[in-house]
């Protein structure tokens, strides 16, 4: 395996410290009708097209199973309605696994140049195998069928868990490793978001619902609360709330967030403590009567509580940062085949793989 590895991140640029070279994994990214008219389009819908990247790849079939579900949701009656809008989508995915494979490819370099064990990955790969088939039922020729009918595969998904394990052990070795988080950036983030670290107010309470022309009712049935008489069975024989079958209790909630038209309620019960009942309450139409389960006040979490998630979080925009200005880097210097050949290609694939059939006009790489 690591000889293989080695073929790969051998095309990555000198300027990120790795030898230059290319390796050819078969065609790059051919034309199809929709972008010039060519006539071999047809076989190559059949077998998919492949976009060469330092000598790995991507397929169209990759990026159209990940896409499916808003694909479908475009249509195929009309294949330039269905080319512009599935453009944008197409595009977004196929750039988000070129920087991803881009950044395997480069974590892969520095963690062999670091004696990373081969043995590592394959332990990796096979408790992750046997975690995708317990998943599945434990059967592995069912978990094969179905990882099939989902467009992908045992070795793809193995793959795919390998890249994410290297570049996150490149994160932790090359990148958190050799990061400080100083006090006063830890304070500056906490006072900037505040609100990510506040506990929202909590509110149970019980609620006896009634229309707004039964006062007398209401007040009968508060003089009885007030007497003693059990709250949940009043409001299950009279509330036409319909939580009247749970005795009128509701969930707990951010008083905040409740309902206007029971806002009048909640501003009475602000008042109160556990246990104490509100006055008959008119909103909207309808009369109420609450008493108070419990309430806890919004907090705000101490720094001291939170300063190692903020840390986290810092050393989590860095790397964002990080990983986005080396991508475009590598991006550039990458033996790469045509992106957006590729990404017309994927799209009339797609489209002819969901059912269309119209006679194609011809359409450029930017949809014209």
């Amino acid at each position: 395996m690591k000889n293989s590895i080695i073929k790969i991140i051998a095309v990555l640029s000198i300027a990120c410290g790795i030898a230059q070279g290319q390796v050819v994994s078969g065609p790059a990214v051919a034309a199809d009708p929709a972008v010039s008219g060519s006539d071999n389009g047809g076989e190559l819908v059949l077998n998919g097209f492949v976009l060469s990247i330092n000598g790995d790849a991507i397929s169209s079939y990759d990026i159209i199973e990940k896409t499916r579900s808003r694909l479908e949701a475009i249509g195929t009656d009309n294949y330039r309605k269905f080319y512009t809008q599935a453009y944008t989508v197409i595009r977004e995915t196929v750039m988000a696994d070129i920087y991803d494979l881009l950044m395997y490819q480069y974590s892969m370099h520095d963690m062999e140049r670091n004696e990373f064990d081969d043995q590592i990955i394959e332990r990796a790969k096979l408790k992750r195998k046997k975690e995708i088939i317990r998943d599945h039922g434990g059967n592995e020729p069912i978990t094969h069928e179905e990882l099939k009918k989902a467009g992908t595969s045992m070795d793809a998904e193995l793959d795919k868990y390998i890249r994410r394990m290297i570049i996150s052990g490149y994160k932790e070795v090359f990148f958190s490793a050799d990061q400080s988080v100083s006090r006063l950036e830890v304070m500056d983030y906490y006072e900037s978001n505040k609100d990510k670290y506040t506990n929202k107010a909590r509110m149970q309470f019980r609620l006896i619902e009634l229309e707004g022309g039964a006062r007398e009712q209401a007040q009968s049935l508060l003089a009885r609360l007030q007497s003693g008489e059990d709250f949940g069975k009043l409001a299950e024989e009279y509330s036409s709330d319909w939580r009247a079958g749970q005795g009128g209790l509701w969930n707990e909630l951010d008083p905040q967030s409740i309902k206007k038209l029971y806002v009048p309620v909640v501003e009475e019960l602000l008042k109160l403590s556990p246990g104490a009942l509100t006055p008959i309450v008119e909103s909207e139409g309808k009369l109420y009567i609450a008493r108070l389960e419990s309430y806890s006040p919004s907090s705000v979490k101490q720094l001291s509580e939170v300063q190692e998630e903020i840390r986290r979080d810092i050393l989590e925009m860095r790397w964002v940062e990080y990983t986005e200005q080396l991508s475009a880097k590598l991006l550039e210097r990458a033996v790469i085949g045509d992106i957006d050949h590729f990404i017309a290609g994927t799209i009339y694939t797609a489209w002819k793989k969901m059912g269309g059939r119209e006679e194609l006009e011809i359409i450029d790489s930017e949809g014209n």
